[in-house]
C-alpha cells in the first residue's frame, strides 16, 4: 500500500514534502508544521481549535480541592476523635456501631475525592498534553495511581513534567508531597502488622505494649496523610493557576 505522503506537499510549504497528514482533518504537513498530542498528530490549525475546545480545568479543580480538603478533615477528625476516646475509657471506644458508621461515612468520602480528583489529574494530561508536553496516554496517568510501586513514583513525575520550567517552588511542592505520600503509603507496613501482632499476643502487659506502638505508628500515618491530602490540594490549585497564566 503505497505512502499518502509519498508525493504529497505540506499546505504552508509547496516546497516542501509532507511528512504526516492530520489526524482531525487529514491536511498534509512538513516537519515544520504539526503538533504532537499523545498518539496524534495535528496541523497548526487543528491543534489551535483542539487547545480552545478543552473545557477548563477550574471546575475540575474546585471539586478535587474540595475532596482533598475533606479527607484533611477527616483525618484531623479522627485524630481528634481517638484522643477522646482515650479520654472517655472503654465505655465510648466499645461502641461497634459507631466504627462502622464512621468507616462507612470515611470510606464514601474517600472515594469522592478520588473521582474528583482523577477527573481534574486526567484534564490536567490532556491540557499538558495540547501544549506539546509529552505525558504519555492520559489514561494510563490516571491508571497509574492504582497500580502498586508505580504509584508512588509516575504520578509526581507526571505532575512535574505538567510544570513550565520557571516554576520552582510547585516543584518543590510536589516532592513534599511525593515524599508524604511514600511515607504515609508504606506506613501501612508496619501499622498492619502491629494490628496482628496484637491480635496474636495473649499476654495482657505485651499486648498492651504492642498496642501503644500501633497507636502510635496509626496517630503518626493519619497526621502525615492529614499534610499529604493539604499539599496535593495546593499542587492542584498552582498547576491549574499556571495553566491559566500560561495560556493568557
Amino acid at each position: 500500500m503505497l505512502d499518502p505522503t509519498a508525493y504529497a506537499t505540506c499546505f504552508r510549504h509547496a516546497a516542501q514534502r509532507a511528512e504526516i497528514t492530520c489526524s482531525r482533518c487529514g491536511t498534509f504537513c512538513c516537519s515544520a508544521c504539526f503538533e504532537v498530542v499523545g498518539d496524534l498528530r495535528y496541523c497548526a490549525v487543528c491543534f489551535e481549535r483542539q487547545i480552545i475546545a478543552l473545557p477548563s480545568l477550574f471546575p475540575r479543580r474546585f471539586w478535587a480541592r474540595l475532596g482533598l480538603r475533606a479527607i484533611a478533615l477527616a483525618y484531623a477528625s479522627e485524630l481528634l476523635l481517638t484522643f477522646a476516646i482515650m479520654r472517655a475509657g472503654p465505655r465510648w471506644s466499645s461502641s461497634e456501631t459507631r466504627l462502622v458508621v464512621e468507616n462507612a461515612l470515611f470510606l464514601l468520602l474517600f472515594i469522592a475525592a478520588i473521582v474528583a480528583f482523577c477527573r481534574w489529574f486526567h484534564l490536567a494530561v490532556v491540557t499538558a498534553a495540547s501544549r506539546g508536553r509529552e505525558l504519555g496516554s492520559p489514561a494510563f496517568c490516571v491508571g497509574a495511581w492504582f497500580i502498586p510501586g508505580m504509584n508512588l513514583f509516575h504520578p509526581f513525575a507526571t505532575t512535574r513534567r505538567m510544570l513550565p520550567p520557571g516554576d520552582p517552588t510547585t516543584r518543590s511542592l510536589v516532592f513534599v508531597w511525593q515524599a508524604t505520600w511514600l511515607v504515609g503509603v508504606l506506613g501501612l507496613i508496619p501499622e498492619t502488622s502491629l494490628g496482628m501482632a496484637v491480635m496474636s499476643t495473649g499476654r495482657a502487659g505485651t499486648a498492651s505494649a504492642w498496642l501503644t506502638l500501633s497507636l502510635f505508628v496509626v496517630q503518626g500515618r493519619r497526621v502525615v496523610m492529614l499534610f499529604c491530602a493539604l499539599i496535593a490540594a495546593a499542587v492542584v490549585d498552582r498547576v491549574t493557576r499556571g495553566f491559566a497564566l500560561s495560556q493568557a
